[in-house]
Order: structure tokens, then sequence, then C-alpha cells
């Protein structure tokens, strides 16, 4: 779908690619946060682990010419290493605790080898719930079939407080609301371990 620059934002956070392999991310948040990713399975990773972006930075990720496939995710209020967050330790490493839900909004690409006989793609992914705004821009003259992508929902949205409390889809931290779960997710994990526990009563 994108052989071609494509500008990506993240309404506090912002991604941009600037090439076919170049893709630039800069914070538009008032505040640090930081910007993990994983791979497709048989990919191999990036090898620039989580990054640190203070308010207004840009990195510059050099994807590989064999290509690449994986998602992006922001976490806010890490320490120094990017881990031990106030929200986004959704997949290891995580806190002593366990993991975080993976609330988090979702960025996807997938760039192929090049030169490419193939369109490169993105997404911005809610299955799992959404924390920070995003969008994506194309940018430059030949922008194929891409088009501008916006997901700018409001935490102040996320339902609360329906069916005695199984409809809360909110992820408080520090008395903030810092994401909303998606209601599969939600249910399913409620069912799940309502189920697990009748098992064991049994």
């Amino acid at each position: 779908m994108n052989r071609f620059p494509t500008t990506v934002m993240l309404a506090m956070m912002a991604i941009s690619a600037i090439s076919a392999l170049e893709l630039t991310v800069q914070n538009n948040c008032a505040f640090t946060t930081w910007l993990a990713t994983t791979t497709n399975f048989q990919i191999d990773p990036l090898p620039d682990g989580t990054v640190q972006l203070n308010s207004g930075q840009r990195y510059v990720y050099n994807i590989p010419n064999q290509g690449w496939a994986g998602r992006f995710w922001p976490k806010t209020g890490c320490d120094s290493a990017g881990t031990n967050c106030n929200f986004g330790d959704s997949a290891p490493p995580c806190p002593a605790n366990g993991c975080q839900p993976p609330a988090d909004t979702k960025i996807e690409f997938n760039f192929p080898p090049q030169p490419p006989n193939q369109d490169s793609w993105y997404d911005i992914s809610l299955v799992d719930g959404y924390s920070l705004p995003i969008s994506i821009t194309p940018r430059g003259i030949n922008q194929g079939s891409c088009i501008p992508t916006n997901c700018d929902l409001s935490l102040a949205a996320c339902p609360q407080d329906e069916t005695n409390g199984l409809c809360d889809l909110r992820i408080i931290k520090n008395g903030e609301t810092v994401a909303c779960l998606a209601p599969c997710k939600k249910w399913y994990n409620y069912i799940f371990f309502k189920f697990i526990v009748i098992l064991i009563i049994i």
C-alpha cells in the first residue's frame, strides 16, 4: 500500500515514515514518552529496543533491506530504561507484579524486501483498546492508495460503571485514566476467570 513517504501522528505522539526504509518517530506530547516494538512471526527484531522520546523529539528507525513487519506502541511514566512504566508494560519485560493490560494504541507496519515487488501497508489497531491518540499521514508526491489515518478517541468517553462494573473499561493508574480496554478483552478475561473459579469451587 505504501512505498512512499508517510507521516504518522499520535495526537500526543507522532510517527513518520520518511522513506521506504526509514521510519521517523516524533513525540508531540507535552511529556516524555517511550516507544516499544515487537515483530511478527519469524521477523528479526529492530535493534533499537524501547526508545525514549522527550517532548518534540524525533527518532529514526532504519528498516532493513530484507523488509520488516511488526507493531509499535507508546509507553508513559517509565524509568530511564523504558521499563517500570505507569502504563505500556503490556509485553515482556514486565514489572515484578506482572504485565499490564494490553490496551495500548498500536501502530502496525509491513515493509516488503527491497526493491519492493509488493506494497507496504500500515494501520492503527484498537483491537485490545486504546491509550494515546495516533494519526498517520502519507507524505510525498506518489502515495499510491495510502490515505491519512487517524485514531483520536477520548479517554473521557471510555465506558464505565455499567452492569455492576463489568463494563467499566477504564484502566486507572494513580487516579488517572490511562487507557480504555476493548470490551471483548474485558469480557473474555472476566468470563474466563469466573469460569476457572467455578471449576475450582466444584
